[in-house]
């Protein structure tokens, strides 16, 4: 970059992308880090994340309205993670959304995944501040998933379909999935969620709505025990159920076998050597996928 002349310059916000982007993208994605995701072939993308949906309380949640437009006007926060560690800090870890909701949705597009984008609740993180919404204030956090849905898919004409439009996407992205919180629980979230789904179907009816129950309070395995039950129960057709570590997967091992599902996998990404050791018991070794060495 070069500036001539005499007096004061104020730089505001620098964007320097390479030339040749993944599909050559403007404002696209590396070309290296996305032809790997491309090569795994999958079958979705789930974006923005997990913790940053919630923000450490709501003021730092994470909001797709501000991530797309321009580059340059969207809006700054802090990273939820600035101040997690108070053994290492990382005071200028900021989001400047440069990869924002449109550039998601472009990404799964090219890979020829469904899309599947998570929206706050109107909960924080519960293990930070655990602010909430009150239920009759939650308008907003709805008004926007409709307003996503509307951004995904809706024609030219609308507002938001106008943006996309504009951004260079005048198709739809046709948006089939929509997920609602990230990791919450207990009735504070399950309140939330009840409300949040009456609204969306009642407008888009063939949207299916992925509730992001977590599994949180003193009894990890208890809890997944039982929702893994209430999921077997349910929906029997069910194949497998992802454990995101070894207490819960102890409970959904328990509700496999109260429910004769030896055939359950049990998806993990990090088994313990005690839950290994009863799945091998049990003869369900086969359903076990860890990263764990």
């Amino acid at each position: 970059m070069f500036f001539e002349g005499n007096g004061a310059i104020d730089i505001d916000m620098v964007s320097l992308f390479p030339q040749n982007t993944f599909k050559n993208r403007p404002n696209g994605l590396r070309q290296d880090l996305a032809q790997k995701l491309a090569d795994l072939k999958p079958g979705f993308i789930r974006f923005p994340g997990g913790c940053i949906v919630e923000g450490r309380d709501l003021t730092n949640r994470y909001q797709w309205k501000t991530t797309v437009g321009n580059v340059e006007e969207r809006k700054s926060i802090m990273n939820r993670w600035n101040v997690e560690f108070k053994q290492k800090l990382t005071p200028d870890y900021f989001q400047s959304f440069g990869l924002g909701f449109y550039e998601y949705f472009q990404l799964a597009d090219d890979l020829g995944a469904e899309p599947l984008p998570i929206l706050n609740c109107g909960m924080a993180c519960q293990y930070n501040s655990a602010e909430v919404v009150a239920l009759d204030a939650l308008q907003p956090y709805i008004q926007d998933a409709l307003d996503l849905i509307e951004f995904a898919n809706g024609p030219v004409t609308t507002t938001w379909g106008k943006l996309r439009t504009d951004m260079g996407h005048p198709a739809p992205f046709n948006l089939k999935f929509l997920g609602v919180g990230n990791e919450q629980w207990e009735k504070q979230y399950f309140d939330r969620y009840k409300i949040f789904e009456k609204a969306i179907l009642a407008k888009y009816p063939d949207i299916k709505i992925v509730d992001e129950q977590g599994i949180g309070g003193p009894d990890f395995a208890g809890d997944a025990e039982k929702a893994a039950g209430a999921i077997l129960t349910s929906h029997p057709e069910t194949k497998a159920i992802w454990a995101v570590w070894d207490v819960p997967a102890e409970g959904v091992l328990a509700a496999a076998r109260a429910a004769g599902r030896e055939d359950l996998k049990i998806i993990n990404m990090d088994l313990g050597e005690n839950v290994a050791i009863e799945m091998a018991k049990g003869g369900m070794i086969k359903g076990l996928a860890s990263q764990r060495p």
